[in-house]
């Protein structure tokens, strides 16, 4: 049996089923408190071209709220009919993957800001790789739904 631990904040409960991309398992989780102080933000349209790279697709010119919120229900198996916080998009998520012999999550915030969307970890980690490889998946996942296929 592997170990399980939850690093660089915390979450209460999951509220939905983990959906798979490159490597990470996610899922929307609520209760999120990230470790230390304010979340450092990342725009996901900077990471478009890393994107594009992994998934071997075009994205959109811009990944703008109006995409990702197009694509959210059948990428993070989110129901739209019910979830008013996909307006404005306000999810608490968390990615899972393995490190070592380690089942690992780390949470993280995805918000709307103007027409970005943007990813908030905690200040104190994870790691520069794997918050980028955490970000990439996910915008792999939103743009293979976007695509109607499968990862």
């Amino acid at each position: 049996m592997r170990r399980q631990g939850v690093r660089f904040g915390s979450f209460e409960r999951l509220r939905a089923t983990p959906v798979y991309s490159r490597d990470w398992w996610f899922c929307r989780v609520e209760g999120v408190k990230l470790q230390g102080a304010a979340p450092r933000w990342y725009d996901l349209d900077t990471y478009r071209t890393l994107v594009e790279a992994r998934v071997r697709k075009l994205a959109p010119k811009r990944i703008d709220a109006d995409w990702v919120r197009g694509n959210l229900p059948v990428a993070l198996g989110l129901n739209p009919s019910f979830d008013k916080s996909l307006t404005p998009i306000d999810l608490e998520v968390i990615a899972m993957g393995l490190d070592i012999d380690v089942e690992v999550a780390y949470p993280f915030l995805l918000r709307e800001r103007g027409s970005r969307v943007v990813c908030g970890f905690s200040p104190d980690g994870p790691t520069s790789e794997i918050r980028d490889n955490i970000i990439v998946a996910l915008g792999a996942r939103l743009l293979w739904s976007a695509e109607g296929g499968f990862l």
